[in-house]
């Protein structure tokens, strides 16, 4: 890990530096959209001592996502490019995340068991910083580029839910796309992007990890 991202140091620096007479380059700001469906879901569910309405008493909950989750994400991105290739900045949105749940109620000391399906949403504000490189200082140029950062969950419609699936976490946010210049700091682009986020354990929860993959539109001013 140390030395990939060593590499990458250099090579932003090399081109930074080797591209002294672009003209392109001084501080950037845009909005964006991102389309993302789950594409798989690991870990599991376990909460127990749960305060009922009628007594207190132990039982496992279960929970399994069902239906693909779909994730509807605006965000508000600005930094400073370099030239013509490199752009580092940072960005802020926001997150809708709607999903179905399959839901197993057990108590094993009385053999009783329960299951339902909910219908859930999550809102979430993301934070994160973004490198992004075009591959040439043409008009039309494909890119890639890497978001990291973290999603602060602010609604939950079922915080138990919620929380463990898709509560506080961590994204790592790469992309491959297509950048189009109009003027000399407006571009349209448009990318496919994985979305990979870890969700850490907690006291009741064991640790999640969600990927998923979608789309990105965005224009830059």
């Amino acid at each position: 890990m140390k030395k990939m991202l060593f590499v990458v140091f250099v090579i932003f620096v090399g081109i930074t530096y080797g591209q002294n007479t672009d003209t392109i380059k001084g501080y950037q700001k845009g909005l964006e959209f991102n389309y993302s469906g789950l594409a798989d879901y690991s870990g599991g569910d376990h909460i127990k001592d749960h305060n009922t309405s009628t007594n207190y008493f132990n039982y496992d909950m279960r929970f399994t996502i069902i239906d693909k989750a779909h994730s509807f994400n605006f965000n508000f991105v600005n930094g400073y490019r370099f030239n013509s290739y490199l752009f580092l900045g940072g960005g802020v949105g926001l997150r809708l995340i709607s999903f179905n749940v399959s839901i197993l109620e057990s108590n094993t000391s009385i053999h009783w068991s329960s299951s339902f399906e909910l219908k859930e949403i999550s809102l979430q504000i993301p934070l994160f910083v973004r490198f992004h490189a075009n591959f040439t200082p043409k008009k039309v140029s494909p890119f890639a580029s890497l978001d990291f950062g973290g999603n602060i969950c602010v609604y939950n419609d079922y915080d138990e839910i919620n929380r463990n699936f898709f509560g506080h976490n961590i994204f790592f946010m790469p992309a491959l796309g297509v950048n189009i210049s109009f003027k000399q700091m407006q571009n349209l682009y448009v990318a496919f992007i994985y979305d990979l986020s870890f969700t850490p354990k907690n006291d009741n929860y064991i640790a999640h990890i969600n990927h998923s993959v979608g789309a990105r539109v965005g224009f830059n001013f």
